[in-house]
């Protein structure tokens, strides 16, 4: 949920945030709306700090980067595809909250 917060209301947040205030009323009158729902376990892809050790990266080859990057990530992507065909999904921290 962390993560989804930081890639929708704090996204463009500027860096550094000093003096910046959040319009949270906003955010609460759009339609940017989040609640609990339960799922079954899922099969995910660790992009985590410790998972990506566990494959000799670091997470700033997958996730340190800008528009420029973007075709060397759908590399990594396409590769992660190929060799974990039954993943349902990714766990990664955001960049904006790493």
């Amino acid at each position: 949920m962390r993560g989804a917060i930081m890639e929708t209301v704090l996204h463009d947040v500027p860096v550094p945030a000093s003096r910046y205030i959040h319009d949270i009323e906003r955010d609460l009158v759009s339609n940017l709306h989040m609640s609990s729902i339960e799922v079954q376990e899922l099969r995910l892809i660790n992009l985590t700090s410790a998972g990506l050790r566990t494959a000799g990266l670091k997470h700033s080859e997958l996730f340190d980067g800008n528009k420029q990057d973007y075709p060397r990530t759908r590399e990594w992507a396409a590769w992660f595809w190929a060799h974990y065909p039954d993943a349902q999904g990714l766990i990664w921290i955001s960049k904006q909250d790493n």
